[in-house]
């Protein structure tokens, strides 16, 4: 990976949430907290806004993930991704094989996912969540690095 030039306007943050709506709140919840095993930092049952939250950390990174159950239906894209890289193709595989424990198979997913060996399923709102065996920005994807090491 390129080293990018300092951006003299760029301003620094400490930390970065994302959160969804979902549809099936507390089937979503049980999932990324006893299958996924993202360690839950926050629940609440009714927050200061009248609904309930619940808050993973993503090891490893100043960052979170949140559920908030939907208060009216929402459409689902099921390429609206959540992305988890692992070190390597082992530890994505004790997660791929929870998942297939409890039910969750793999799906078809984009080539450039394929490609690089990682696994998708369905969460229960029917959003994507692929399981990658490399992390991004510190390593190149494997294809990638196949292109590199193959001979000339």
């Amino acid at each position: 990976m390129s080293e990018q030039p300092a951006d003299p306007y760029a301003v620094p943050f400490g930390a970065v949430r994302v959160a969804r709506r979902s549809n099936q709140y507390e089937q979503a919840v049980e999932f990324y907290r006893d299958v996924v095993r993202l360690p839950l930092v926050h629940y609440a049952e009714t927050g200061v806004d009248g609904h309930g939250c619940a808050i993973f950390a993503l090891q490893g990174a100043s960052a979170t993930f949140e559920l908030i159950p939907a208060r009216e239906q929402v459409t689902v894209d099921r390429h609206d991704q959540l992305v988890l890289y692992f070190p390597g193709a082992p530890e994505r595989d004790v997660v791929a094989d929870r998942l297939a424990e409890h039910g969750y198979q793999a799906v078809d997913q984009n080539r450039y996912w394929s490609l690089n060996g990682a696994v998708t399923v369905l969460d229960p709102d029917g959003r994507e969540v692929v399981l990658a065996p490399w992390v991004f920005g510190t390593e190149p994807p494997p294809m990638r690095r196949q292109a590199t090491n193959a001979p000339a």
